[in-house]
């Protein structure tokens, strides 16, 4: 059995900018305020905010932008029996579809 990293339930989609350092804040804005009306519980920077990929690649001054997305496994599998659920993983593959949309279109009028 692994151990609970910690006490309480996560948000179902956790983003990751290293605190707004490793994108450029308006990309990060676009991509939360997708999840943000999602219906999914969120949440940018909270108990993930960012790891060693994002932390060392994601440079906003260089035009290098890297966000981190956690999922929680109820967003796509049966928990119980480890099952992938296509139903419930079809609305998380649209809410998906919307952030990177929404982090291409923000990142092309940024470019453009």
């Amino acid at each position: 059995m692994v151990p609970d990293l910690f006490s309480g339930e996560l948000p179902e989609l956790n983003i990751g900018t290293v605190n707004g350092n490793s994108c450029d804040l308006n990309l990060e804005k676009a991509v939360t305020d997708v999840a943000n009306d999602s219906g999914y519980s969120s949440v940018c920077n909270g108990r993930f905010s960012g790891g060693h990929i994002t932390r060392h690649f994601g440079d906003p001054t260089e035009n290098i932008h890297a966000i981190q997305l956690e999922l929680t496994q109820h967003c796509y599998m049966d928990e119980e029996s480890g099952e992938y659920d296509r139903q419930t993983a079809a609305k998380l593959q649209e809410t998906l579809q919307l952030m990177l949309a929404a982090f291409l279109g923000n990142a092309d009028r940024k470019n453009g």
